[in-house]
């Protein structure tokens, strides 16, 4: 039916410019983070050029060449992790196992730093819908967060429960804390407080989270610690289209 098609056209086009909107603001930030490194790296290398014979010299750019070059490294991987998110393949997890496979992954580290980890699980949390590997990536982001925010010996609490057909996913930690700028701008593309970050990783973070339908909520204070609240449904949503293009393809003002 043309009313139907119109919709979908609608939608589509609104998608394309979304996605042409966040290709030029990442743009805009790529270029920024990239700018120092390369200043870094040409300005070393024509000091290499114009004295060969200072071996001291030649040492020491090669030494931050190098670093610059790893730095532009870890740039681009981050970089192709938040573009390359496609959409979800779902199928039926047990997110308690999931859960317990990551803490498994980071108790090196925790032991390392003595954080200890206090484990909840809902004993009886049906199977979610989700795509073990995003929702992996998505709990190993938050929950590293939570491990470099503690500089010794601190405590990370995990837990799952079952609230209004979604299941919950709660990290709590008693970390360094963030600030309210921090904590308005950690889903932000980029942004980020730690030296040599990227901050793609909270954004790849809320991205995998709403692919799923679910919600992602933080609480934070300043030298108390943090508190990520995550939401999956149960079930598979459907597909919605906004109501706003409900409206344009109707001729309905907005």
């Amino acid at each position: 039916n043309r009313a139907y098609q119109q919709l979908q056209e609608a939608h589509e086009k609104l998608l394309r410019s979304e996605r042409l909107a966040t290709v030029g603001k990442m743009a805009a930030h790529i270029a920024h983070e990239i700018r120092n490194p390369l200043t870094a790296i040409g300005g070393f290398a024509r000091a290499i050029l114009r004295e060969p014979q200072d071996i001291e010299n030649v040492k020491l750019g090669g030494k931050i060449i190098s670093r610059e070059v790893n730095r532009l490294e870890k740039i681009l991987a981050n970089v192709l992790d938040f573009t390359k998110i496609s959409q979800p393949f779902k199928q039926q997890h047990d997110i308690n196992a999931i859960i317990e496979e990551v803490i498994q992954l980071n108790k090196p580290v925790m032991h390392e730093r003595n954080i200890s980890c206090n484990i909840q699980l809902h004993s009886s949390l049906p199977p979610a819908w989700v795509d073990e590997e995003q929702i992996k990536q998505a709990l190993v982001n938050i929950l590293v967060n939570s491990i470099h925010s503690i500089h010794h010996q601190g405590k990370i609490s995990v837990s799952t429960d079952l609230v209004d057909e979604q299941v919950l996913i709660e990290i709590s930690d008693n970390g360094a804390g963030m600030t309210k700028e921090t904590l308005e701008n950690m889903f932000n593309p980029f942004f980020t407080t730690k030296s040599g970050g990227t901050g793609l990783g909270m954004a790849v973070t809320q991205r995998i989270i709403e692919e799923h339908g679910g919600e992602i909520q933080v609480e934070s204070e300043k030298g108390k610690g943090t508190t990520f609240r995550i939401f999956i449904p149960l079930t598979v949503p459907p597909e919605t289209v906004p109501e706003s293009i409900t409206k344009i393809v109707n001729n309905e003002p907005r």
